[in-house]
């Protein structure tokens, strides 16, 4: 499926093995959990700042998904760029939002609780 130009990624230049600074990780991991559904992105971004990426949302059909919103990535670690999330190490937040601009789900992988 091609990606019109209002669906295409967006993501900052990182280096690899990537950990956020310190000032970065802990704004987050302070923040967070204030991030609720129903927030728009503005109110997203001014509680944790710009996300390092920022990908489309596909619906889940199998086939013709569509786009139906996008997701925010915060980054706290990432060791390689490719692989499996074992591979990869991750530490980070994900954001989804929908095409009305609303928060509608808030992930973390390998945080600790």
């Amino acid at each position: 499926m091609a990606l019109s130009s209002e669906d295409k990624s967006r993501k900052l230049p990182i280096n690899y093995p990537y950990v956020a600074t310190s000032e970065r990780t802990q704004k987050i991991l302070k923040n967070w959990k204030n991030i609720k559904t129903g927030m728009k992105t503005k109110e997203v971004i001014e509680i944790l700042d710009a996300p390092d990426e920022e990908l489309p949302l596909y619906s889940l059909q199998a086939k013709n998904s569509k786009v139906i919103g996008k997701t925010y990535w915060y980054l706290l670690q990432r060791l390689k760029e490719n692989g499996s999330q074992i591979e990869k190490n991750e530490k980070l937040i994900r954001i989804s939002i929908d095409l009305n601009d609303l928060v509608t789900t808030i992930d973390q992988w390998g945080l600790e609780q």
